[in-house]
């Protein structure tokens, strides 16, 4: 699936941070392909990221925003 303009947002904002939230260097969606404009997973964006403070690298997971998927049932339910 293509990324909704939200999600886009989301994903431009992430990446062009060099230092996210001071901790997390060069984070980069790791479950989108930009040539085949094609998104895996249905819930989350997942980042790549080196955390600064452990010296590891972490995934930075973040809900999918997108207008569409927002109201959806079993997405709600996840927070109850």
């Amino acid at each position: 699936m293509p990324l909704e303009p939200e999600n886009e947002y989301l994903k431009n904002t992430v990446e062009a941070s060099p230092l996210f939230e001071g901790r997390y260097a060069s984070p980069r969606m790791v479950n989108w392909d930009p040539v085949a404009n094609v998104r895996t997973g249905n819930f989350s964006l997942v980042f790549k990221a080196h955390d600064i403070v452990r010296d590891a690298s972490v995934a930075l997971k973040f809900y999918d925003i997108s207008k569409a998927k927002l109201l959806q049932a079993y997405r709600l339910q996840a927070f109850e």
